[in-house]
């Protein structure tokens, strides 16, 4: 198993894993890092389900600021990663082959025009799924997503 080094946030998943006929209300959890590796965990046997492919080959290896379950699809989570990049992933969890697919990203910079490093990020979801940006510099945008 790889050592993640420089674990950065943790988000607790409201997913009720259905498929484990044994246990199929425990816990699972995301986190990322310094380098953008997304993991989704089994905390109460303290093992990985299934992480992002070949972090090493990516081009751009970018911190998770923030991970937000969607609850309306509870295998989505978004990501917000340095400087100002939001993605949508789909958590595949099966019995048989558990993955991470991403869906769509949304660069602030090209698309909303925003210059500043993003640092949170706030869900609207009963209304047109609607978001909140903080930046470093104190300033929020709002964008559809």
């Amino acid at each position: 198993m790889d050592m993640i080094l420089k674990l950065f946030c943790v988000q607790w998943s409201p997913l009720l894993n259905e498929n484990d006929l044994e246990n199929p209300y425990h816990s699972i959890l995301a986190s990322g890092d310094v380098l953008g590796q997304l993991i989704i965990w089994d905390p109460i046997n303290a093992k990985i389900i299934t992480k992002l492919p070949d972090i090493k080959k990516r081009k751009q290896r970018r911190k998770i600021l923030e991970i937000k379950w969607i609850e309306q699809n509870k295998n989505y989570l978004l990501t917000l990663q340095t400087p100002s990049i939001i993605t949508l992933w789909n958590i595949n969890l099966n019995s048989t082959n558990s993955e991470i697919i991403e869906i769509w990203q949304l660069d602030l910079e090209k698309t909303n025009d925003i210059h500043e490093s993003c640092l949170f990020f706030e869900l609207n979801t009963s209304q047109n799924y609607s978001m909140i940006i903080g930046s470093d510099t104190g300033n929020l945008f709002f964008t559809k997503w």
